[in-house]
């Protein structure tokens, strides 16, 4: 089962800790200061970092987290509506999806994200005026909307 850990939310800085059957990883790292998420987690517990866009209370900690041996996952790449698989993901227990999202000028990506092991299934999409992707094939069992 998913347990969730809000680390920062808000304009100042978006970070979520997500611990699984699996292991752990982090939806965004919007905070000033790596040490907040450092007094959260150990980094090298962690699995990957999704980073949904560029904007700084997304994406602050993105290049600390991967000179520490983080995977980062950052959605920005992601053209079109991708499974990603798991492929550099420390456990690889989790099955990834992208997806684009609109949000003005900047590139933003949602993400679903299935821990094999429980077979629990989520959603995390944030910053976004819309998205034309019908996700009616995944039954969620947590969405996470910011």
């Amino acid at each position: 089962m998913f347990k969730f850990k809000n680390i920062a939310s808000g304009s100042t800085g978006n970070c979520y800790l997500v611990s699984t059957l699996s292991g752990s990883f982090l939806l965004d790292a919007g905070v000033k200061k790596l040490d907040k998420i450092i007094a959260n987690v150990n980094l090298n517990d962690l699995d990957f970092a999704f980073i949904s866009h560029n904007h700084k209370d997304h994406s602050m900690q993105k290049e600390k987290l991967a000179t520490r041996g983080v995977c980062v996952v950052d959605g920005n790449l992601i053209q079109d509506f991708t499974k990603i698989g798991s492929k550099g993901l420390k456990s690889g227990l989790y099955n990834l999806w992208c997806f684009p999202l609109e949000h003005g000028k900047e590139k933003s990506s949602a993400i679903i994200i299935k821990d094999t092991l429980d077979n629990e299934l989520i959603l995390y999409a944030t910053d976004f005026n819309n998205w034309t992707y019908d996700l009616s094939q995944f039954k969620f069992t947590r969405v996470i909307v910011e």
